[in-house]
């Protein structure tokens, strides 16, 4: 699927796994499930209210819009194909109640700079690349943060209303 305009898509699940480009902003709910979709360029991420789990992978970085992400599962976002991409999910609204993952992708995608903000108290497990990241900046403003190991050669900013530590 290839779209130039808005998508929004509401269902029980989501599931778009092919060779999919959504140019303008995705919007997407989900009833009872999970929202698993495939995008070969750089997404602009609407509202979204995911009663699941939430995986996304980028061909060419994230950025969110004014609208806030809900998600009651965990929340995964792979960098696909493409080096140096930036995964911006900093919207002070977003409620991400399971463990966050950015990730490096396969073939040979790679994460640059991390912003996530995250206003849910149950949530506090953020695992981030190993290696390749420049600037990371998580906000948690509800509750604790749990890093995993990683490497960066820019600037690190935390922020938890509880307690940072590493796991």
């Amino acid at each position: 699927v290839s779209v130039d305009g808005t998508t929004t898509l509401s269902a029980t699940t989501v599931t778009l796994g092919a060779a999919n480009h959504f140019a303008g902003a995705l919007a997407m709910t989900t009833s009872a499930g999970d929202a698993t979709i495939n995008d070969t360029g750089a997404v602009l991420l609407g509202a979204g209210d995911i009663s699941g789990n939430f995986a996304l992978n980028v061909g060419a970085g994230l950025t969110q819009g004014a609208s806030a992400l809900k998600v009651t599962g965990t929340t995964t976002i792979t960098a696909d194909t493409k080096a140096n991409q930036d995964i911006l999910l900093a919207n002070a609204a977003n409620d991400l109640a399971g463990k966050v993952t950015i990730a490096n992708g396969i073939n040979p995608g790679s994460v640059r700079d991390v912003s996530v903000a995250n206003s849910n108290a149950a949530a506090g497990v953020a695992t981030l690349p190993t290696s390749g990241l420049r600037n990371v900046d998580l906000n948690f403003s509800a509750g604790d943060i749990a890093l995993s190991a990683f490497d960066l050669s820019g600037n690190l900013t935390l922020s938890a209303k509880g307690d940072i530590t590493q796991t």
